[in-house]
């Protein structure tokens, strides 16, 4: 571990992550938290082309991201200090490198490519422009890697860095930890079906949930599917498909099958459980063939995974 010393001047909430603290005589200039959320790593260098939209190669990781800026106030200190003690303290928790680059390997306004461009939807995050650094003029080093740690995976992006040789190093520290992305936030209710269908001529059911790889419903699902009983007890003339889907993830047939069992679930519950009569509900299965968003990464696989009520007349 880096040696921890008192802050010098935090901005307020900041605080050190605890897998690593900081270089003696940093201060937090940004901070940013969320408990689920992505960073992006890079893990290739700078396009040559030039662009004014370029970006490295990047791997965007999902989980509990933690996005740190240090500013290193002893103006003796070099960027190779920095990050060299980083680089013990990541090799002694066990962390392997996905990329590493110095200066022009990284290419040039690399630090801009990945710190700004790639995540411009978090432009939040980075309060300490970096696109006035130039790697074939100042000392640029960066480090990507990932790690089990306590069973958990996490990913590590570190960038050290000075604008100018005159200026302080800086450094850009950024951490996501494997966390679940909780999906039932949003729960439906009859208006709001009413509101879709009218409008959509279907509408998604928020909350329903099952067993991984299963066609069983998990228990928090009883709340949602009472509320869809009494939306179709309130609208006894329409009838409704219930259609299934999944992510891309593992064998079409299997999404295939798996997606209409789980349609089909549904259609019993409500019919079982709630009176509903059975001519009113034809389950189908569309898999992974009509997705909502990209099954590229965790989050987009979960929205994807999801059961909708289409009218049918």
């Amino acid at each position: 571990m880096l040696l921890a010393i008192p802050a010098i001047a935090d901005i307020e909430g900041a605080e050190d992550h605890p897998l690593l603290s900081r270089y003696p005589g940093s201060e937090i200039r940004s901070y940013f938290q969320r408990d689920f959320d992505s960073i992006f790593l890079a893990i290739g260098p700078m396009p040559v082309q030039s662009s004014a939209d370029r970006i490295p190669e990047v791997k965007e990781v999902f989980g509990r991201a933690t996005v740190i800026n240090y500013r290193v106030a002893d103006p003796a200190v070099s960027v190779l200090q920095v990050y060299q003690n980083y680089m013990v303290a990541l090799q002694r928790l066990g962390f392997n490198a996905l990329f590493e680059c110095q200066s022009m390997q990284c290419g040039r306004q690399f630090t801009g490519g990945i710190h700004e461009r790639a995540a411009i939807s978090h432009a939040n995050r980075n309060r300490f422009r970096t696109f006035n650094v130039y790697e074939h003029r100042q000392d640029v080093r960066y480090w990507s890697g990932q790690a089990l740690i306590d069973q958990q995976a996490v990913h590590v992006g570190l960038t050290v860095f000075q604008r100018a040789a005159t200026e302080p190093v800086l450094v850009i520290l950024q951490i996501a930890e494997a966390a679940e992305l909780v999906t039932d936030k949003i729960q439906i209710n009859p208006e709001g079906m009413h509101r879709a269908i009218a409008q959509q001529g279907k509408v998604e059911l928020e909350g329903i949930l099952f067993e991984t790889n299963k066609a069983t419903l998990q228990a928090s699902s009883a709340d949602v599917v009472a509320v869809i009983g009494d939306y179709l007890k309130q609208h006894p003339d329409a009838n409704f498909y219930v259609v299934g889907h999944t992510d891309n993830q593992g064998a079409f047939d299997y999404n295939l099958q798996l997606s209409k069992q789980r349609a089909q679930t549904v259609v019993s519950a409500l019919i079982q459980q709630h009176g509903i009569q059975a001519s009113r509900l034809l389950p189908f299965g569309a898999g992974p063939v009509s997705p909502v968003t990209s099954n590229l990464n965790e989050a987009g696989r979960a929205q994807n995974r999801r059961v909708e009520l289409v009218l049918r007349d």
